[in-house]
């Protein structure tokens, strides 16, 4: 066979000779680089203070070396077509395209693994130290596009390769998509606006917040589908996130924990305003959750039908801690208020009742 492949084709014996070293010569160039991840790159990655090159490299070395041998394997396969007597056989173009489709593989494995190690690094090194599951969540939302796209590309360049029409997929993947959204738009729906809550973050994972029906609970989880909000009655409400990014919110616990409170107090015509002032200016100072910045106000602000009309305003540094501070403030006020002697009246009327002729006054 060898005799007869010499006499019939004397020159393309050079050239299959030159292929078989184009393919040893991958191999070994594909060794080469695997000795030099594992022995030369990855101990100086190990020296940097990031993780992310040593990661990258650990998750890139197996791959890196197969694409690399379906390099060698796609340029000797191009020149072996080329070759007489394999430019008239079937074969040898069949084994082509599968070297090319091999090579496309080789080059996706390769991305998918940087990816694999950059999203690792972002979770172990970045979110983590944020202490939040939706920086995580959105990671890993993020991880898995990126790898249907590298796919996509992927499945695309393939039947390229192989002369088939995209057009006709599209449109049946486009045809496909419609009826999917259209039976469950619904669930589309809230999941797009899961997406944009976790990427617009009105709101975290601990916040509390006021809905435009009143209801106040802290933030417990947020998903694609709802978001959960655990009242402080001890309830979860289960709100689909559809209808949550329509409301109005109140985040209670933005800019900070911080918050104001305002306190409406009355207190017995006759008795000196600024003595009120003094005594619950007093009290708000002793308070350890009140704020001293910015400084606590009392105001007169009207003459009541049966009192004076004053408003207590001051910030105290956690929201929830409102309803302690406020018992405490109004206990010490009670109390402060009958050791000195300032009554705080209850609403009064006064009545004429007409009997007969002359008017009774009660």
């Amino acid at each position: 066979m060898r005799d007869w492949f010499v006499t019939r084709y004397p020159e393309s014996l050079w050239q299959v000779a030159v292929t078989l070293a184009i393919v040893a010569s991958s191999v070994a160039i594909a060794l080469l680089a695997r000795l030099a991840w594992r022995f030369i790159f990855l101990p100086i990655a190990r020296r940097t203070p990031t993780n992310a090159d040593r990661l990258l490299l650990e998750r890139t070395e197996k791959p890196v070396s197969i694409a690399l041998v379906c390099i060698g394997a796609h340029v000797a396969m191009q020149r072996l077509v080329r070759i007489p007597p394999f430019d008239q056989g079937f074969t040898a173009h069949i084994v082509e395209e599968s070297v090319g489709v091999l090579l496309v593989l080789a080059a996706a494995l390769v991305a998918n693994a940087a990816l694999a190690a950059l999203l690792t690094w972002y979770l172990t090194d970045i979110a983590s130290r944020t202490q939040n599951e939706v920086d995580q969540h959105v990671a890993r939302v993020i991880g898995r596009v990126l790898r249907v796209l590298i796919l996509f590309i992927a499945a695309t360049i393939i039947m390229g390769h192989f002369n088939i029409k995209m057009g006709a997929v599209l449109g049946a993947a486009g045809v496909a998509s419609l009826a999917v959204a259209l039976a469950a738009q619904d669930t589309v729906a809230n999941m797009i606006s899961g997406f944009m809550i976790l990427f617009d973050r009105p709101f975290r994972i601990g916040d509390r917040i006021e809905l435009a029906n009143g209801r106040v609970g802290d933030v417990c989880t947020i998903g694609f589908r709802s978001t959960r909000i655990r009242s402080l009655d001890n309830r979860i409400l289960v709100i689909p996130n559809s209808e949550l990014s329509k409301l109005l919110v109140i985040n209670h616990s933005e800019p900070d924990a911080s918050e104001v409170v305002r306190l409406p107090l009355a207190v017995a015509y006759g008795t000196d305003p600024q003595r009120v002032k003094d005594l619950v200016n007093g009290i708000l100072a002793a308070q350890s959750h009140v704020l001293p910045e910015p400084a606590p106000g009392v105001h007169f602000t009207s003459f009541g039908d049966s009192a004076l009309q004053f408003l207590v305003v001051f910030h105290i540094d956690d929201f929830r801690e409102r309803i302690a501070v406020v018992d405490a403030v109004h206990t010490r006020i009670a109390a402060t208020f009958a050791a000195a002697g300032i009554k705080i009246p209850f609403p009064q009327r006064d009545v004429n009742i007409r009997s007969g002729g002359a008017p009774l006054h009660v």
